[in-house]
């Protein structure tokens, strides 16, 4: 998911190879492409250059991020690490969730059903509440952590 002038596809401008991938947007959207050429000269600027290797850090570490919560054998596993990031993130056990259930599941591989059963189940434990469809508070951080060592 990104927000608007958000950057991707900034990792092949350099990779030396094409590679199949697609972006589906939600509403109407301009998109800019940026020849290599222009990027290398924009580099002599030192303020873009910090924000060109910063935005791919945090990709890099996003997708590092999603191959370990895929990793994890359960949904309820990969809810717990994604809810605890959020908090480490946010820095703070009340948070809104940046997307919906929908688009949650589909980073899991899995489904709404199946990641709104597992809120649920974490709702009704009390490790967690929801006072609406997209605010999370962690109530019990402990049984949260635990968790993903189960």
């Amino acid at each position: 998911h990104l927000e608007k002038g958000e950057v991707f596809g900034e990792a092949l401008v350099f990779a030396g190879r094409r590679y199949a991938s697609h972006v589906v947007s939600e509403e109407d959207s301009e998109i800019l492409n940026i020849p290599k050429e222009v990027l290398l000269s924009s580099f002599k600027n030192q303020r873009f250059l910090l924000s060109y290797l910063r935005s791919i850090s945090e990709k890099t570490l996003n997708l590092s991020g999603i191959i370990e919560m895929l990793s994890l054998a359960t949904v309820k596993k990969k809810i717990a690490s994604y809810l605890l990031e959020l908090s480490l993130e946010k820095e703070t056990h009340i948070f809104k969730l940046p997307c919906s259930k929908k688009t949650l599941a589909n980073l899991m591989g899995s489904t709404r059903e199946v990641v709104s059963r597992n809120f649920s189940e974490l709702q009704r434990d009390g490790i967690i509440s929801m006072p609406d469809r997209s605010t999370v508070e962690i109530r019990n951080l402990k049984r949260l952590e635990g968790i993903l060592f189960d």
